[in-house]
Parts: structure tokens; C-alpha cells; sequence
């Protein structure tokens, strides 16, 4: 299955520090690993002037699990951000999003 992390769904989000701000991340795929046993890989798509597009993959995060279920989705959708953050830093530019992500920003 693949499905993106940096796309809030009002029915399915948490408030997580995102770039160190509060942002609406979904939690589905962290939710999905967790009841699966499956193991969570990020990747990103990026463009290269002169080389085309490449991929970068990130290793495979198994889910943390406490016993306490809430926490568990919050722990793991950190880690996930984290992720997500490391391959954004990379290429900032290539990055962009048409959703409301951090609630004190009006909606776009």
C-alpha cells in the first residue's frame, strides 16, 4: 500500500510539532502499521536538473508500541514527521502543500 503523509484528512489527523510548529499530520498510516504489524518505509520523489527524477527511501520504521494505544499513534506519527522533515530539508523547493497544515495559518 502506499499513501502520503503530508496530506491532513479532517477525520483522520493529529495535531504533531512539524518543523517546530503544531500541524495537522494524518494518522491512518501509522494507525494501519500499528493494527497490521507492517513495517512503515518513506520515500520521496525529487528532480535533478540535467540527471531527471530520482527516489530516496528512507529505512523501514517499525512501530513503537507502549500498550497504550493513543500513544503508540503519537509516538510513530513523530517519527514519521521526523522523517518527513529530513526529506523535505533536503530539497525544500521541491516541496509544496495545498492543504491547511499548521492551524494558526489562514487557510490556502
Amino acid at each position: 500500500m502506499l499513501t502520503g503523509v503530508d496530506r491532513p484528512i479532517p477525520e483522520d489527523q493529529e495535531l504533531v510539532e512539524f518543523f517546530g510548529r503544531p500541524a495537522y499530520l494524518p494518522v491512518g498510516p501509522v494507525r494501519l502499521a500499528l493494527m497490521s504489524g507492517a513495517l512503515v518505509i518513506m520515500a520521496s520523489c525529487y528532480y535533478e536538473p540535467n540527471e531527471g527524477y530520482g527516489l530516496e527511501v528512507a529505512e523501514p520504521l517499525e512501530m513503537i508500541r507502549t500498550g497504550d494505544r493513543r500513544q503508540d499513534i503519537l509516538i510513530n506519527v513523530r517519527r514519521v514527521a521526523d522523517i518527513l522533515e529530513q526529506h523535505i530539508r533536503a530539497r525544500p523547493e521541491q516541496w509544496m502543500m495545498f492543504h491547511r497544515f499548521w492551524p494558526e495559518l489562514p487557510p490556502v
